[in-house]
C-alpha cells in the first residue's frame, strides 16, 4: 500500500513540477503575487495526498479497475460537495458538514491562505482512508 501511494505522489509532484513553466511564463508576462501561487502549489500536493489515498481504498474494494474509478469518484465529490448540503449561517451538524467538505479546505489554499487546520485535514484524511485500505486488504487476505 505505501509503495503504491508513494509511486502515484511521485507521479503528482513530478506533473505538478512540470507546470511549474506556467509560472515562469507568468512572470515574464506578468507580476503575479509569488507568496500565493506557491501556497496555492503547496496545496495542490497535500490535498493530492488524499484523493490518492481515496483512489487507493476504492481500488482496494473491488477488482475491477472501471468499478474502483467511479467508486473513487463518487467518494471525492461527495466529499467535495458535502457543504453544498447546508445553508449559510447555520450551526450545529450544518457547520460540521461544512467544515468536513474538501472544497471548505482547499478554498484558502487557492486565496494563498495555508493553515494548520486544513494541512491537518488533509493529512488525517489521508490516514484514515489509507488505514481504512490495510484493513481492506488484510480482511481480504484472511478471508482467502
Amino acid at each position: 500500500v505505501t509503495a503504491k501511494f508513494l509511486a502515484a505522489y511521485t507521479l503528482v509532484a513530478v506533473m505538478m513540477v512540470a507546470s511549474g513553466y506556467y509560472v515562469l511564463v507568468m512572470l515574464r508576462f506578468g507580476t503575479p503575487e509569488m507568496p500565493v501561487v506557491w501556497v496555492a502549489y503547496a496545496g495542490v500536493l497535500i490535498a493530492s495526498l488524499a484523493y490518492i489515498a481515496i483512489g487507493l481504498f476504492a481500488s482496494s474494494l473491488t477488482e475491477n479497475q472501471i468499478v474502483a474509478a467511479i467508486v473513487s469518484f463518487v467518494l471525492l465529490f461527495g466529499l467535495y460537495l458535502l457543504g453544498d448540503l447546508t445553508t449559510p449561517a447555520s450551526g450545529g451538524v450544518n457547520r460540521l458538514l461544512e467544515v468536513m467538505s474538501m472544497r471548505y479546505h482547499a478554498d484558502y489554499f487557492s486565496k494563498g491562505l495555508l493553515r494548520l487546520e486544513d494541512v491537518a485535514y488533509f493529512v488525517m484524511l489521508t490516514a484514515i482512508f489509507l488505514f481504512l485500505t490495510c484493513r481492506n486488504l488484510e480482511v481480504r487476505r484472511w478471508r482467502l
